[in-house]
């Protein structure tokens, strides 16, 4: 068990984890027309951060020319998200790093290039332990995925103490007309589509003997992730069986008594296929469901955020089970546009 000491994110409709949470929880969107263009010659709605909510890029990472107009996006979106969610912890030592990025679809390759959590730490100025850090790119999978991998690096090393986060953005001309091509971008008139955004979130996690030390800080405590793979997945030629979410569903909620859990956390983005996906795991593992629990899809607020899905909606689940009394476990759970499906139990 890891319990979540605090976190930082930023979107589209926030620049903190306070203001996101209000803004989702007050149903507010930042869906804009934009200056890209789709095949029709019609403005992309996208869902972004205002650029003079973001740090300019180091200086120090001007003579990497190799960077990317989207990876220096990236740095900068991830910057705040990850200062915030240290700002609290009082140890000043290099902390290990498990950060989600995108996967690759369509021959767009993933975002997060080897090199991109050390040009954070300078990006940042915050000393993270390169050493042990890692970069999963599954897509919006890969946060919940990281944090089997954060919990595993725990238990081996006897570090108390990691990193788990994601960032991810659509704003790249080569993956936007991917996109439209395939006819995923939502646009009017469209019912089967999504708002491509972008964010990041971060997770500072501890261990069960970290958090004796902390006993007067109220944390929820996020058990180990159920991992799947759908082989009928959208680029798949393969047929869909659903079996790859409903086995993540079940993997996550073993040791979850039935009828208990009150709340799901989605990733859903407004596409069909997702929508269908999750009727699938909910019918096959129903026994853990409360009747008429509640499922959470903030997309609806700030768009698709990929990669920074799986921290994001931790962070939501995080703070409405910290202000709600019952004490019921809520599901987390993320599905990529390739195979990894990925599901974690939020305690209070």
């Amino acid at each position: 068990m890891l319990y979540l000491y605090d976190t930082g994110l930023i979107t589209a409709i926030g620049g903190n984890t306070e203001t996101t949470i209000s803004a989702i929880k007050a149903s507010i969107n930042r869906y804009s027309d934009t200056l890209f263009y789709n095949k029709l010659f019609k403005s992309i709605v996208m869902s972004l951060v205002p650029n003079d909510a973001l740090p300019d890029l180091s200086q120090k990472l001007h003579k990497f020319s190799s960077l990317t107009t989207r990876q220096t996006r990236l740095l900068r979106l991830a910057t705040p998200a990850l200062k915030e969610s240290l700002k609290k912890w009082p140890d000043d030592k290099p902390i290990p790093l498990f950060l989600a990025g995108s996967e690759s679809v369509s021959d767009v390759p993933p975002a997060l290039h080897s090199s991109f959590i050390e040009h954070l730490a300078i990006q940042s100025n915050i000393k993270l332990d390169l050493d042990n850090s890692r970069i999963i790119s599954t897509g919006r999978s890969a946060g919940i995925e990281a944090i089997k991998h954060a919990s595993s690096y725990l238990e081996q090393s006897g570090q108390h103490a990691v990193l788990v986060g994601g960032v991810d953005t659509y704003q790249d001309l080569f993956l936007l007309a991917t996109l439209d091509q395939e006819n995923r971008i939502k646009f009017e008139g469209s019912d089967n589509s999504f708002v491509p955004g972008e964010g990041a979130g971060f997770l500072l996690l501890i261990s069960e003997t970290a958090r004796k030390h902390f006993s007067q800080i109220e944390m929820t405590a996020i058990s180990q992730p159920g991992i799947g793979i759908e082989a009928g997945h959208l680029y798949s030629d393969s047929a869909y069986k659903g079996d790859g979410l409903a086995n993540a569903f079940r993997n996550a909620l073993t040791h979850v008594q039935h009828g208990s859990v009150s709340g799901i956390y989605s990733s859903l983005n407004g596409e069909n296929f997702s929508t269908k996906e999750l009727g699938v795991a909910i019918t096959r593992n129903s026994q853990y469901f409360m009747p008429g629990n509640q499922t959470y899809h903030p997309a609806d607020c700030f768009g698709d955020i990929g990669a920074a899905t799986g921290p994001a909606l931790i962070i939501l689940a995080n703070s409405n089970l910290l202000n709600d009394k019952s004490n019921l476990p809520s599901l987390v759970y993320c599905s990529s546009d390739t195979g990894p499906r990925a599901a974690v139990c939020i305690h209070a």
